[in-house]
């Protein structure tokens, strides 16, 4: 009988597969749509293409899986050729007998992840940072002031 960490494994490490799957999908996906729609020198083509390729050279591996009856938590890190980049810490709930992600927390940058720094204006001190939960606030466009109206 398979257990729930075993259960909870095994669905991280199928995860991690097939998102790895999907960004190389995306990748050959994108390349002849480049050449199609974007010169060589475009810059905005040429990020999207470097960033699929970026995230194609990133692994992830597992660090620790924590559970709780019906939710569990793992952390694991990602890493390119150059090293470890950050931490991840995946929240799961368990919906009829299947696992599910709920939210996905980065590794503070400000703090690096060191629990306890309060004063830190990201993670205000538990070393984890929430996209989801974050407030997106668009700057206010600055808009000149309209000329005078008038009549030629």
């Amino acid at each position: 009988m398979v257990t729930l960490m075993k259960q909870i494994q095994q669905f991280m490490l199928k995860y991690i597969r097939e998102n790895a799957a999907l960004i190389a999908n995306s990748l050959n996906n994108f390349l002849p749509f480049q050449k199609k729609f974007y010169s060589d020198d475009c810059v905005i083509g040429n990020r999207r293409a470097e960033k699929l390729r970026e995230f194609l050279g990133m692994t992830e591996h597992i660090l620790s899986i924590s559970q709780s009856a019906d939710q569990a938590t793992v952390i694991t890190r990602c890493a390119d050729k150059s090293g470890p980049l950050m931490r991840m810490k995946y929240g799961l709930v368990l919906v009829k007998a299947s696992w599910f992600i709920k939210n996905i927390e980065l590794e503070c940058t400000a703090c690096k992840g060191a629990p306890g720094n309060y004063g830190c204006p990201l993670c205000k001190g538990n070393g984890w940072h929430n996209l989801a939960r974050q407030k997106h606030v668009a700057p206010r466009p600055i808009i000149p002031p309209l000329p005078p109206f008038s009549r030629f």
